[in-house]
C-alpha cells in the first residue's frame, strides 16, 4: 500500500497569473480606497509607485528611501 504522492504548487505560475491580474479584472485605482486618504505622504508615494510599475519598484523605492536600512524602511513605511 502507498499514499499518493502530493505535487508541490507551481509558485511561478501563481505569480504570473498574479501579475497579470490587473489584465483580468476591472481594476480601480488605489487613490478610491478609503485607507488612501488616512495613509501619509510617504505610503501614498509608494502606494502609486507599486500601482503604476508594480511591487517590485515600489520595494525599491522604499529601500532607497530608507538608506537600504530594513528596520527604517519598516520606521517609515509599517
Amino acid at each position: 500500500m502507498s499514499l499518493p504522492v502530493q505535487q508541490k504548487p507551481n509558485i511561478h505560475k501563481a505569480m504570473d497569473s498574479l501579475s497579470h491580474a490587473d489584465e483580468k479584472t476591472n481594476h480601480s485605482s488605489i487613490k478610491n480606497h478609503s485607507a488612501y486618504s488616512l495613509m501619509d505622504d510617504n505610503n501614498k508615494r509608494a502606494a502609486d509607485i507599486m500601482e503604476k510599475d508594480g511591487v517590485d519598484a515600489a520595494v525599491v523605492h522604499m529601500m532607497t528611501s530608507a538608506n537600504m536600512d530594513y528596520s527604517r524602511m519598516r520606521t517609515m513605511y509599517g
